[in-house]
């Protein structure tokens, strides 16, 4: 009887510390999200470029990594917790553009990127 009384109130002291583990949405400490939008044409027709990829990096955790595509008229919009990221936007048979390093404090338009098509690529 000892035992499954101390084997329980182990199971429920792991499944209690998991609980507090998790951080609530909106907890202090938790970076705010913001906007990046922008739309991606091709250079030498100024046609978007559906499902282009727009990839965001962190500059200081490389690990830390999202994104998304263009949709069909070229444009994107894309949730970013502030930071400072890599940005890079590539479509095949594109040279990829890359922003170094983009600072993300606000909602943020990137305005209108032109891919050059990547004559090496054929």
């Amino acid at each position: 009887m000892f035992k499954q009384t101390l084997v329980a109130t182990v199971a429920l002291l792991f499944i209690s510390l998991n609980i507090f583990a998790q951080r609530p949405e909106g907890a202090p400490g938790e970076r705010p999200s913001f906007t990046v939008t922008g739309k991606v044409v091709d250079k030498s027709t100024n046609t978007p470029l559906e499902y282009a990829t727009i990839s965001f990096q962190g500059v200081r955790n490389p690990e830390s990594l999202t994104g998304g595509i263009t949709g069909t008229d070229g444009t994107f919009s894309i949730e970013v917790p502030a930071g400072a990221y890599k940005v890079t936007i590539e479509y095949i048979s594109f040279e990829p553009y890359i922003i170094e390093r983009q600072i993300v404090r606000e909602n943020v338009d990137l305005g209108t990127v032109m891919l050059d098509f990547a004559a090496d690529s054929l």
